[in-house]
């Protein structure tokens, strides 16, 4: 398996501006909500498969950070964001993807919206990330 993201892939510039913005938002939000245990997570790539890309929540332990659970998974060849579990993305997972002007509004402090009810529409109830960086 390869795990480096060649320089010329088309979404580049995009996942590692999500990145950074996810892992802004969830700095904010500890601040807000006056979090001083420990830093607040990173969200980075965890592993770069065929396929998908894996972005990981990155947690301090003792001064250094371990990935401890997935945030959301990327399509390599569409740029689709996706919603996972450990091992792969979930079914019906695709939530937008990193050239939406709106992905931020599907991303939240631990992870991407669940989809909610019959008509699996974006549960409205949640923190996203767009919201705190307003």
């Amino acid at each position: 398996m390869n795990n480096t993201i060649p320089a010329d892939w088309a979404f580049h510039s995009e996942l590692n501006s999500l990145c950074t913005k996810i892992t802004a938002g969830i700095e904010k939000y500890w601040t807000i909500q006056g979090f001083t245990h420990g830093r607040a997570p990173k969200v980075d790539v965890t592993s770069v498969g065929a396929r998908y890309i894996k972005l990981g929540s990155f947690e301090d332990r003792n001064g250094k950070y371990d990935c401890n659970s997935v945030y959301c998974f990327i399509d390599k060849n569409n740029g689709d964001v996706l919603k996972g579990s450990w091992k792969a993305p979930v079914k019906n997972g695709v939530r937008g993807n990193l050239k939406d002007a709106d992905i931020l509004s599907k991303c939240g402090v631990y992870g991407l919206q669940y989809l909610k009810g019959d008509n699996q529409r974006l549960s409205t109830n949640y923190i996203t990330i767009a919201h705190l960086l307003k």
